[in-house]
Parts: C-alpha cells; sequence; structure tokens
C-alpha cells in the first residue's frame, strides 16, 4: 500500500531554544600538585618529565610527572644564564642560551643533572631536531653523539625556503609549512611547498602537539597537520592577553594573563569561549599549559597542578574520506563513507579504548584500488561492509592491527556482478543489505560468521537506506521509503510505502522504533511521527523541520539520523548541528541542549550524520571532520524550564513560567504553534513533573 500522509498535527516552525542551549560540564578537577616554583617562563614535557625553568631565581627543575596525583621534583639546579628555549634528546637538555650558542646537560640521572658543555650557533635558528640532526638553515649539527655535535654540511647552501621549525619522521617543516623530505638529511627534498600561505608560524615561539602546529604571541596562530593533504591552513586567532594555549580535540584551552584559563572554540567568524575558570574554579594563576593523556599540566606563578577538564568534544579524529556511517566493535569504531564522495570513499577503523585518546588503525583493506564501500555493520569480530561493486565484503578484525578480508558475496542474484550493494544491518543472526539494482536481500549468519542467503524482495526504486527495527524493516529509496515484513526473512513482505514529500532526495535516511511508534528522520523536512500499530496502515502523528534557532541565529536541519531514550530524542541534522531533546510531550519536544555545526578555522567542516550512545559517551559520524566525540560524564544537560540554573525544579521556575505566559514571551510557546495558550501550560506541567534530565 501506497501511503499519501495527511499529518494530525504537522509543526513546521522553528523549535525556539531561550539561551544558547548547551552540554554544562563540571568545574576542572585538580588531580595532583606541585608548591615551590617562582615566575616560570618555560615548560617542556617529554614522556614522563617536565622541564621548568624559573625566571625568578634562574632555576631549571625536573618533575615526575608518572603518577598524575603525585607529581614530584626530582632535581632542581641554578643556571648563570636564561635559556630561550628547552629541548630533549635522549639524555640530554639543550638550553638555548642565546642567539649564540646553547647549553649542554647531562639528564641521564633525572636527580642529578649537571652542565656538559656550550655548543656554538652562528646564527638565530631555532633548534630543530630529528633522531639524528639539529636542521639549522646554513647547515645541519650532527646530534648521534648528544653531547659532542657535529657539524654537517648540505649538498648546497641555505636549502630551505623558510626557517626549519619541526621534523616528523622523515618529513621536515618549514616556517612556512613547506615540507622537506629528510630521509638523507644532508640533501633535503622539497616534497610540498605551501604556496599561498601569507603568514608563517614564528620559529621561537612554535611547538608541535598532534596534531597541531601551534604559536603564540599575542594571539595563536595553529595549523591543523592533516596527513596526505596539500596544503595546511594557518589561522590567527587574536587574543591579546594570552600567555600560553593547547589545543584538545578542536577545542583551544588558552591561559591569560588575567589569571584565567579559557576554553575556545574557533568556529569561522567570531571565536566562541565555551568556559572561563578562575581562581573560583581552581585555577592558580595559570601561564604555560601542556596536555599530558587525558590531563592538563597547567603551569601557575609558584604552582604545577594536573587537571582533568570536562568539555566537549572530547576528541576529534579524521578518517580517510567523510564520515557517514558508524558502527562499533568493542573498543573499535568503524567510520564509513557514502556515494556522495567517490574520490575518498573507505571504512576507517578508530581505537576508542581511551575515548579521549583515539588512535587510527588504518582502512579495511578494500577488494580493489577502486574504494566503493557503504554501509557497514558489525558482529563480534566480524566487520560487514556494503560495497556498490564488489557486493558485501566480511573482514576479520580479531587483531584489529591487521584485518583480514575472508569474504565477499555478490549479491546480483540472477545477474552476477550487478551488485550495488548500499547499506545493511544486523539484528542478532540475521543480515539485510540494501542493494540499489536488487532490492533488499536477507542472509542468515552462520556460527562461522559466514553467510547464506534466505530471500529477496525487489524494490524497483533503488534501495539506498535499511533498519532493522524488530519485525519490520525501514527501508529508504531515491523518494520513498518502504515498510516490510521480515517475520520470515525467506519470505519477506511490503507492508507499506510512504511517499516523498518533494525537497531534496533522497527524503528518508532512517527510522527509530518506540512501541507502535516509528520516528523518521527526513533529511530536510525534519522528523515524523507515525503511528504504525498496522504497519499496512501508518498513521501520520506529526512532523517536525527540527530547525533550531537561538540567540546566535537559525541552524535548518538536514535530519539523517535519530534515537530516543527514555524521554530524551537525539537528532542528527547534517549542517543543522545535533540537537537533544525533552520528548516527555512526543507533540511538544523541547530543545535542551544543541550542538552547532560548520567549520572550524582551518579544521574540516563538521556534519552530523549517523551516530552511536553508548552509555554517557556520545560518537557522531561528522562528515570532513570524521569521527565527533562526546561525554556526558561529569557533564549535565541544560533543563529547558529551570529558568533560574539552579539545578532544582521548584516554586520560583513556576512563577517564572507564569511571568512570562502573562507578558506572552513566546520563549514558553512550548507547541511553537505560534500562540500562547492551554497547550503551553499542559506542556508546561508535564515537564515540570518529568523533572530534568
Amino acid at each position: 500500500m501506497i501511503i499519501a500522509l495527511t499529518p494530525i498535527l504537522a509543526l513546521n516552525c522553528a523549535l525556539l531554544a531561550d539561551e544558547d542551549p548547551i552540554i554544562t560540564c563540571d568545574p576542572p578537577q585538580i588531580i595532583g600538585s606541585l608548591s615551590g616554583f617562582q615566575n616560570p617562563s618555560l615548560m617542556t614535557i617529554d614522556g614522563d618529565f617536565a622541564y621548568i625553568f624559573d625566571d625568578f631565581e634562574g632555576y631549571f627543575s625536573i618533575v615526575d610527572l608518572s603518577d598524575p596525583t603525585q607529581p614530584t621534583l626530582l632535581s632542581r639546579i641554578e643556571l648563570q644564564f636564561f635559556p630561550h628555549s628547552i629541548t630533549i634528546n635522549g639524555d640530554a637538555a639543550y638550553l638555548r642560551q642565546n642567539y649564540n650558542q646553547f647549553a649542554i646537560y647531562n639528564i641521564e640521572d633525572k636527580t642529578d643533572p649537571w652542565f656538559r658543555r656550550f655548543f656554538p650557533l652562528f646564527n638565530d635558528d631555532a633548534l630543530t631536531l630529528s633522531d639524528s640532526h639539529i636542521f639549522l638553515n646554513e647547515y645541519a649539527l650532527n646530534i648521534q653523539r648528544p653531547f659532542a655535535p657535529g657539524i654537517d654540511r648540505y649538498d648546497m647552501a641555505y636549502p630551505f625556503n623558510f626557517d626549519p621549525t619541526y621534523v616528523q619522521g622523515n618529513t621536515l617543516y618549514t616556517a612556512d609549512l613547506s615540507q622537506y623530505d629528510i630521509s638523507n638529511p644532508l640533501v633535503p627534498n622539497l616534497a610540498n611547498e605551501n604556496i599561498g600561505v601569507i603568514n608563517y608560524l614564528d620559529p621561537e615561539t612554535f611547538r608541535y602537539e598532534t596534531p597541531y602546529f601551534i604559536s603564540i604571541d599575542d594571539g595563536i596562530q595553529y595549523a591543523l597537520d592533516v596527513p596526505n593533504r596539500s596544503s595546511l591552513l594557518i589561522n590567527n586567532i587574536a587574543f591579546p592577553s594570552i600567555q600560553d594555549a593547547t589545543i584538545r580535540s578542536g577545542l583551544i584551552y588558552a591561559t591569560s594573563f588575567e589569571d584565567t584559563l579559557d576554553v575556545i572554540n574557533p568556529v569561522l567568524g567570531e571565536p566562541v569561549t565555551v568556559a572561563s575558570f578562575d581562581s573560583d574554579d581552581g585555577m592558580m594563576q595559570p601561564r604555560l599549559i601542556r596536555q599530558l593523556d587525558d590531563y592538563f599540566v597547567i603551569l601557575g606563578e609558584n604552582t604545577l597542578a594536573i587537571y582533568e577538564i570536562p568539555t566537549n568534544p572530547i576528541a576529534s579524529i579524521q578518517t580517510t574520506g567523510p564520515a557517514t556511517y558508524i558502527a562499533m566493535m568493542d573498543n573499535i569504531a568503524f567510520l564509513g563513507t557514502e556515494r556522495l564522495t567517490p574520490s575518498a570513499r573507505a571504512v576507517s577503523a578508530i581505537d576508542i579504548t581511551n575515548p579521549i585518546t583515539q588512535l587510527p588503525l588504518g582502512d579495511a583493506p578494500s577488494p580493489s584500488q577502486t574504494r566503493m564501500s557503504q554501509g557497514i555493520a558489525t558482529l563480534d569480530t566480524t566487520l560487514f561492509v556494503a560495497d556498490d561493486t564488489f557486493g558485501l565484503n566480511q573482514y576479520e578484525y580479531a587483531d584489529p592491527n591487521n584485518p583480514v578480508l575472508i569474504a565477499s558475496y555478490d549479491t546480483g542474484l540472477t545477474l552476477p556482478q550487478r551488485t550495488r550493494d548500499i547499506d545493511m544491518d544486523i539484528e542478532n543472526s540475521l543480515a539485510l543489505v540494501a542493494d540499489s539494482r536488487n532490492g533488499v536481500i536477507s542472509y542468515a549468519i552462520n556460527p562461522d560468521r559466514s553467510l547464506t542467503m534466505l530471500g529477496n524482495l525487489p524494490i524497483n526504486d533503488a534501495p539506498q537506506r535499511i533498519t532493522i527495527l524488530g519485525d519490520i524493516a525501514f527501508v529508504c529509496s531515491n523518494n520513498r521509503a518502504h515498510i516490510i515484513d521480515i517475520t520470515d526473512p525467506t519470505q519477506m513482505t511490503l507492508q507499506s510505502t510512504l511517499e516523498s514529500h518533494g525537497g531534496e532526495l533522497p527524503n528518508y535516511l532512517t527510522a527509530e522504533r518506540v512501541g507502535d511508534l516509528l520516528y523518521t528522520a527526513e533529511y530536510d523536512n525534519g522528523y515524523r511521527i507515525l503511528d504504525i500499530s498496522d504497519p499496512s496502515d501508518p498513521i501520520e502523528l506529526a512532523q517536525f523541520d527540527a530547525d533550531v534557532t537561538t540567540k546566535n541565529g537559525t541552524s535548518i536541519a538536514f535530519a539523517y539520523d535519530i534515537m530516543i531514550e527514555d524521554n530524551l530524542l537525539y537528532l542528527a541534522a547534517s549542517s543543522g548541528g545535533f540537537t537533544i531533546y525533552d520528548n516527555t510531550n512526543i507533540f511538544a519536544p523541547v530543545v535542551i541542549s544543541h550542538i552547532p555545526s560548520g567549520m572550524t578555522q582551518g579544521g574540516p567542516v563538521i556534519r552530523f550524520r549517523e551516530f552511536i550512545k553508548d552509555n554517557d559517551t556520545l560518537y557522531i559520524a561528522a562528515g570532513d571532520a570524521g569521527l565527533r566525540t562526546y561525554s556526558f560524564d561529569r557533564c549535565s544537560l541544560p533543563c529547558a524550564i529551570d529558568y533560574n540554573n539552579d539545578g532544582a525544579l521548584d516554586f520560583f521556575d513556576v512563577t517564572e513560567f507564569i511571568q512570562r505566559f502573562t507578558a506572552e514571551d513566546f520563549s514558553v510557546d512550548f507547541n511553537n504553534d505560534e500562540q500562547l495558550n492551554f497547550f503551553d501550560v499542559t506542556a508546561f506541567i508535564v515537564a515540570f513533573q518529568a523533572g530534568c534530565p
């Protein structure tokens, strides 16, 4: 049956958030601290050790950070000069004295560092180290004997176009982020010249913190190091009071001369301050900041403190292609691309054992050079990938570092090699594949994880997405959606078809089932609620365009994925951001949190697509931004009706609602019908009785 839906309640206006709805997190927590410093100006962290210089009395200190709860001072010696930088090379510390020489200290015994010698410099280059050399403009210093450097000459004079700045493996970056191959250290070879970059990173204030190049001077200059990218954009954010900064998951953590730590989201346009912490939040005159695993090391005027700072996102890691599909396997997240990006289609594996410090594991091996992978699903240690050229590919991930392609299934049926697998889903021992040429194909998953075909339901309008919802499957095609009875996978039957509502294609992307209610994510049409107590005759109950308006403007939703948990509705809306609603009253959802999308300065375009919520952690396939991870641990969702933000619903909130209602303030228009009436009062009472999330 083809259903042309007639809505009982169509709410197409923007859902309005009274203030910017954000996920609020607890203040920083001090894990451990160490006092006794005096006006520190330099800090280098190498492994489990911090190397610090105090300006006041000229002390060079070494601190053991191996136990973050108990940072321990190992040694402190007085220097006869003020170093410009501290660089560690194995058991040697190079302290740049001035533009003419650097001092070499033996730090093999961290409790007893001692001066070995000075070594002359003949220019003002920064110390740019590889495992074997310090690269300067005119010559290289051989440091294979760390305490006795020797001068090595390049095969040509002045081989670099800008000052050498950083070495990673066999690649040297100059101040303009040109890349040189230094496989042969004395024959640097220009591999990638970043033409068009106007500014450059000052070698004197530069450092590299994976994956960012950072330079601090009356603001922050930084660039995201993206593998295989032909050019890197250097970004500048004015911050006159900045002292130091580090970057994690796209957020800038900056210490200022105003004795605060500011967390900044560098979105295009005006950077947004996510949080600001001062002495009331445990900050002790912060000056220098570095990262240590999951923590932040902040060096104040007198104290080194190690903090846990809950902010969101907690992690962001890029993938080979724009991430659309996501699946999980224990501590591995798999991100797949889609047909919109044929030049970069692959399934990237990410180790999320530690959600904050995620590690790329590489891509699933492709059967050919042309990567055509799309929808993905997992079962135990097996990864299934819908490939619109090769059919259904099966990988074994028992060893995540060495995945093996163990089988490929041709879903061409009567026309071999005429497969166009686009998506798949798995539930228990059943696998369903959406093939744009062959419809829906069902497989039994055998105990050895091999597949046995069970049945086929032809669908003649190119199925693109499929979701198993108990005894039915929701199949999205180019411009329709189909509800299929899969009670008997060998004899699947079409129950009903939801017609296109116009607009951009595809209209339907996925659905979530809660009892007899079906929530459909419909791209530029927001989301819809259907009564499917009779799947052959679905009845539309409501539709929401899901646009979100805050004081910063309106985010136009393109609903991509949807999930209901308890009384909360989670919606990924591509460029429209990620929104969390209080869904206590399904006809009057209230925005309680909205994560905006967009483009970060120097970073990728963020588009929220498929997502998975694992306990308190949210993993989102975010388009060009790869995998973005958010945590609700020590963070809470704002409460839409806690008007005085005291964390409790009480008489004061009721009074505030009455005052707003009386004043015809449309921030209490709960059902978004542009009227204030009995329905809004009822919605408030329902939300009040349900309490805050």
